[in-house]
């Protein structure tokens, strides 16, 4: 059953219209009764149907949009169980129940012959005579846009067969298959005593009599809105609460809006453009016409191709947008999405129009995948256009590789020259040390010699003027937040309650605030809060993870009270009030009644010797989440599921981007389609593949693939399952760890089915042996432009001759490997002409300042900018050198190269 909240609009007016129950052939309807009354009004209406939209459980969503004032309104959603006459007609038949005044003129269908069938047959009656037409942009799309075919749409039907005749006759022999098909399906086949019936009539196909008469010639207004609610959902066959929860906010957001206007007789306008196109074209059909006779074959063509070249006209600006024509609100918007970087070497001189628009937007500086030479172009025109620095809005760096090319940004132009600069991110946020260096380390390793630096002082941060921030504590950025702080966004790395008196004082206008660890202090805390009650504003508080107690957490969300979004994550916490419903009831009810977006995961593994409650205990806990405050009145659905080692516990959709299957599982959910539409990592172990898996990840972008035992291969069969349970098209990169012995051709079934990888983390070794599979060898050098190996033990330099191996893969951009022989790191930059990041791993016995010193000679000389970092491995692991007996130096090389090809 539909739950009741989701039955009504968001302004509480009735939207499920009919629901004939669960049930092989269910049948739904949606629409707000004002939607309902305005059918009944509307005399032409377009009826269309999408399939990508649509809940697994129904075949197709069915729409109905109304002409109204020159608008045209999505009116009536219909999910329907198949693509038959049946259900067709049981639509019809409760769409007059509804709307029992409903006596449409005109209907314009796609041409779908069960459909055309049951309008005919249901609509069409004694007292109410209805012109059913198909779409004139789906008949174009199916006969491949042959213009002069086109043309036929627009004779007078009693004239379509004569000049059908004579356009066979013109056409070269090469359109006769085309003429065939269209003859079966539009016109019908010749036959001695006349043509036979084709399978779609003239009549419906034709837009003689509609052009005269202003109607509509397609229906791509229904097709756009469908397009418009795709990127609502934002993804493949959502389940039925999202899809009504999408469908809802539409129709608040937009339909009601544009119902509202139009009946307060804010009509839209029809573009000049458009209005003289359709003016044209009348003109052409009213214009006086020869007869269709052999003798005035010459004129006839004459005409279709006149309607042909207004039609391809009109489908290169309606359809292909091309770029040129877009008005300038378009083209700005869509220049905000772009990096910098990017912008100006796309746009740049390519015309007085768009040199001036890109100077009039703001700028994003991201590093991720940018060429150097793009990069020394771009800074070598803002030395020059100063004005360039007022337009830089933000300033992102995802990792530590971005790191160093940031740093060579910033020694050129420091944050603090940028006077309308908002933004300055870290992903993940940075660890501050002292005044002038912001560290990034990786959570796994102690080495920091490993890792970039990003070099800045903090009185180059203009705090004063940015609204988002990421930063390691709040403590070393205090002293220059002052209470004109408009700082609205903020990443905090590290964060203990103690902080928050800091935070509410020196950040009074902070909305959203993301922790990456809110930790324990293990001393005692009053309640800070006594005396200044409800002085954070936030809107939106993540917590990645929560290692103090709930009660230290309810104190500090109690002074939040405007919070309508709350992340919530916990693993190994060993409060188990943590997962007490009870409390997280009554905290909502009593502290944060706005909030309406709960996403929670707690997570505990069966080990951890300092859990000190049973595996009993956390079910039973988690299972007093089932009660209808959380179900029925907010909606928010969770469940768990146990491995052999671990319990998980989350709301749906599972919040997380990441997520790993390594046990034996069981869940406490029987439908997990759409629970994982947040995973884009995802890490996978060969014996989880099986028949009847409940999972399903519909939008990851990166899969670890392994095995739990040394003997599991990967088969056929398993390969089978992994596509049932993983959507493989999102797929960019692909990570196979210990497989060497997996079947090639296993393999490249994978590749098959995954058009959009491009980078792959891979055994050199086990490279080198699937090579030999022709499949594999065309495909990874056509596609795969990142290849990882450092995580590797094997040296690139031992499984492959290095010259050899950058003739086969020419197109690489990204290069992550182990080498043994320094020398060969400018054989591998001499010889990949689109390389734009080398990344080196080197291990030896001797001082890497002596082992890269020819390194660091040649790359002087290139120009060739690099950071070089190395640590001794028998330092900080003991035991290394007790065995080795000698010291273990591992250095990291990184390369950062300018090479004009890539931009090709």
């Amino acid at each position: 059953m539909i739950p009741k909240i989701l039955t009504a609009t968001l302004r509480k007016d009735t939207f499920l219209q009919f629901d004939s129950g669960p049930g092989d052939n269910r049948l739904v309807i949606f629409a707000s009764v004002a939607q309902l009354k305005l059918l009944e009004d509307t005399e032409e209406i377009l009826i269309d149907g999408t399939f990508k939209v649509t809940p697994l459980i129904f075949a197709q969503l069915y729409t109905t949009h109304g002409v109204y004032r020159n608008d045209v309104f999505p009116l009536i959603f219909a999910l329907l169980p198949d693509e038959q006459q049946q259900s067709y007609k049981r639509l019809i038949k409760e769409l007059c129940h509804l709307c029992p005044a409903w006596f449409p003129k005109s209907s314009m269908v796609d041409f779908e012959k069960w459909a055309i069938s049951a309008f005919e047959e249901e609509i069409n009656t004694i007292t109410n005579s209805v012109k059913i037409s198909g779409c004139f942009f789906d008949l174009q799309r199916s006969i491949l846009g042959k213009v002069q075919i086109s043309a036929l749409t627009f004779f007078k039907s009693t004239e379509v067969h004569q000049g059908y005749d004579e356009l066979y006759l013109l056409l070269p022999p090469i359109f006769q298959p085309l003429m065939d098909y269209f003859e079966d399906i539009y016109v019908g086949r010749r036959r001695p005593n006349g043509r036979a019936t084709p399978k779609c009539l003239v009549e419906l196909w034709n837009i003689y009599q509609g052009t005269l008469d202003d109607s509509m010639r397609t229906n791509n207004l229904a097709e756009s809105w469908h397009r418009r609610f795709s990127s609502v959902v934002q993804f493949q066959h959502p389940s039925l609460w999202i899809f009504i929860q999408s469908l809802k906010k539409g129709e608040e957001n937009y339909i009601h809006c544009q119902m509202v206007k139009a009946n307060a007789g804010n009509t839209t306008l029809q573009k000049k453009k458009y209005l003289d196109y359709s003016k044209r074209l009348k003109n052409l059909l009213l214009s006086p016409q020869t007869t269709l006779l052999i003798d005035k074959l010459k004129e006839l063509r004459s005409v279709c191709n006149c309607i042909a070249f207004l039609f391809l006209t009109m489908s290169d600006i309606e359809q292909r947008m091309i770029f040129e024509f877009l008005p300038n609100e378009i083209l700005i918007e869509c220049f905000t999405y772009l990096n910098a970087f990017n912008l100006f070497y796309s746009f740049d001189e390519l015309n007085s129009r768009l040199n001036n628009l890109i100077r009039n937007v703001r700028l994003c500086i991201n590093f991720e995948y940018v060429n150097k030479t793009l990069f020394d172009k771009f800074c070598a025109k803002m030395l020059i256009d100063t004005n360039i620095q007022n337009q830089i809005h933000s300033i992102e760096i995802l990792n530590d590789d971005q790191c160093f090319q940031c740093n060579l940004f910033l020694s050129s132009f420091p944050p603090n020259k940028f006077p309308n600069l908002q933004r300055f991110i870290w992903t993940p946020p940075l660890l501050s040390h002292d005044e002038y260096s912001i560290e990034y380390q990786n959570s796994y390793l102690n080495q920091s010699e490993e890792n970039i630096h990003l070099i800045i002082k903090q009185s180059d941060l203009p705090l004063s003027q940015l609204r988002a921030l990421a930063t390691s504590n709040i403590a070393p950025f205090i002293s220059n937040i002052h209470q004109n702080s408009i700082i609205k966004n903020l990443k905090i790395s590290t964060f203990h309650l103690k902080d928050s008196e800091c935070l509410c004082n020196n950040v009074p206008m902070l909305k959203y605030l993301h922790i990456k660890f809110m930790n324990r202090v293990y001393v005692q805390i009053p309640n800070i809060f006594s005396n200044h009650q409800h002085r954070f504003h936030l809107k939106q508080l993540i917590i990645d993870q929560f290692t103090d107690t709930f009660a230290n957490f309810e104190m500090f969300v109690k002074q939040t009270p405007n919070l309508k979004s709350l992340t919530f994550i916990s693993h190994n916490n060993d409060d188990i009030n943590i997962i007490d419903a009870n409390r997280w009831e009554y905290l909502i009810v009593s502290s944060i009644p706005k909030l309406d977006t709960f996403n929670l995961k707690c997570s505990y593994y069966e080990s951890a010797p300092y859990f000190r409650y049973t595996h009993q205990t956390k079910i039973d806990k988690f299972k007093q989440f089932q009660s209808d405050f959380w179900k029925e009145q907010h909606h928010w659905c969770f469940e768990y599921i146990e491995e052999d080692h671990l319990i998980s516990f989350y709301t749906i959709p599972y919040i997380c981007d990441t997520y790993q299957i390594e046990f034996n599982f069981t869940n406490s959910s029987s439908n997990l389609v759409n629970t994982f539409a947040n995973v884009k990592k995802f890490t996978l172990k060969y014996e989880r593949l099986v028949e009847n898996s409940k999972y399903y990840f519909p939008n990851v972008t990166s899969l670890t693939l392994s095995r739990v035992h040394f003997d599991t291969l990967l088969t056929t069969e398993r390969v089978q399952y992994l596509k049932m349970m993983i959507n493989l098209f999102n797929l960019k990169h692909l990570d196979m760890p210990d497989n060497k012995k997996a079947d090639a051709s296993c393999l490249l079934e994978i590749f098959k089915q995954t058009p959009q990888l491009s980078s792959i983390s891979i055994d050199p070794d086990w490279l080198q042996e699937i090579l030999n599979n022709k499949g594999i060898f065309e495909y990874l050098t056509k596609m795969i432009k990142n290849f990882n190996f450092i995580e590797y033990k094997a040296r690139i330099d031992s499984s492959f001759q290095i010259k050899n191996f950058c003739k086969i893969f020419p197109n690489i951009e990204h290069l992550q490997c182990r080498i043994h022989d320094t020398e060969n790191v400018f054989v591998i930059i001499d010889n990949l002409p689109k390389l734009s990041t080398l990344k080196i791993k080197h291990e030896s016995k001797f001082e890497p300042e002596e082992t890269f010193l020819e390194f660091k000679n040649e790359a002087s000389k290139r120009d060739i900018p690099y950071y070089i970092s190395f640590y001794n491995l028998t330092e900080t692991h003991f035991w290394y050198g007790s065995r080795l007996g000698h010291d273990w130096f591992v250095t990291q090389l990184f390369i950062w190269i300018g090479n004009k090809r890539t931009l090709d």
